[in-house]
């Protein structure tokens, strides 16, 4: 194992928490290199016994059709809990993306989401939206540097202890992504997310997703997700900041 990849695994028990983060679809968009198919599998486990005692799972499946002209991208996301004998956990993402590449700057996507967690009071989320991205800085072997820009439709549904509140908005979406390529073989990709709600500015949803990644061979890599969402106006008595995190490993095909 290389140094970078050791460092890594070094962190990945450092961290030892497992929590599904919300999926950064740049960055998954960004780790095409290559014509062709690509299947990628995230796995992420985590054990714990003594005076607290629980199990959880987490996997991901991403399927991305890429060409110069274009790539198409599919994304099953799964995380599922136990404390003990109860469950604890259970939410679905997933998402279908398809960008228009050019031979400028500037390319065009278009994109459809749907979630739903069977424990926090968002019972599920759909929505679609679009919007462009501009490169401004050209890809090389150690970085590059994205800005984008969009919008999208939602109709959200939450419980509350009275009854159920659905909503239906349209929101903003502004994003920078930034990756850098280390070592050869280690790789860290930080995308920033605003997301303001187009008739109340002041409703903002913000998410930074930071991820680095260690590859051990040209199909397996060790990974550390770390994703901070916030929301100024929560819905009910919800916290406005969340940390998330997921470590595990990536199998490529």
């Amino acid at each position: 194992m290389t140094l970078s990849a050791r460092i890594v695994l070094v962190m990945l028990l450092a961290f030892c928490q497992t929590a599904a983060a919300i999926t950064n679809i740049e960055r998954i968009s960004r780790s095409a290199k290559k014509e062709g198919l690509e299947v990628a599998i995230d796995l992420a486990m985590q054990f714990n016994r003594g005076n607290t005692e629980y199990t959880r799972y987490a996997g991901n499946i991403r399927l991305m059709d890429f060409t110069p002209q274009r790539q198409r991208i599919a994304i099953v996301d799964h995380e599922y809990a136990r404390d003990g004998d109860e469950k604890s956990s259970d939410n679905t993402f997933v998402h279908l993306r398809h960008v228009w590449l050019t031979e400028n700057p500037l390319d065009y996507e278009v994109f459809v989401q749907y979630q739903q967690d069977a424990f926090t009071s968002l019972r599920h989320r759909s929505l679609a939206g679009g919007g462009v991205k501009w490169q401004l800085l050209e890809d090389s072997v150690s970085q590059s540097f994205h800005l984008g820009a969009g919008a999208y439709y939602t109709k959200e549904y939450y419980r509350s202890d009275l009854a159920s509140e659905e909503n239906r908005h349209w929101r903003g979406n502004i994003y920078a992504t930034y990756q850098w390529y280390a070592l050869e073989n280690l790789s860290w990709v930080n995308t920033v997310y605003i997301q303001p709600k187009f008739d109340n500015a002041s409703d903002v949803y913000a998410l930074n997703d930071s991820r680095l990644e260690s590859f051990v061979s040209r199909r397996l890599s060790l990974f550390i997700n770390i994703v901070h969402t916030f929301r100024n106006k929560p819905f009910a008595d919800n916290d406005r900041l969340d940390v998330t995190y997921r470590t595990g490993l990536m199998l490529r095909f």
